[in-house]
């Protein structure tokens, strides 16, 4: 009888399972949120602290792609200067 012990319970579904959803945020960044919002096993301080790393992250991603195109830029201004 204990192999029948979890035949009554329901899974849940295949988005609101953790490591889905990090593998989201990993990889499309903050789109990654919202099935951890729509997640109703996780608790609201949970979902506000991961949000606010997320977005953290995501903007300092952001200064910092910015700073290195710039860099790029200005280094190829000087190459171009060169000849």
């Amino acid at each position: 009888m204990d192999t029948l012990e979890g035949m009554g319970q329901k899974k849940g579904k295949w988005y609101f399972n953790p490591w889905t959803i990090t593998a989201a945020i990993l990889c499309v960044g903050p789109l990654g949120l919202l099935p951890l919002w729509f997640r109703p096993k996780t608790s609201v301080l949970i979902k506000a602290g991961v949000s606010a790393l997320v977005v953290a992250a995501t903007v300092w991603l952001f200064v910092a792609t910015v700073e290195i195109v710039n860099n790029v830029a200005e280094s190829y201004r000087q190459l171009a200067a060169l000849y």
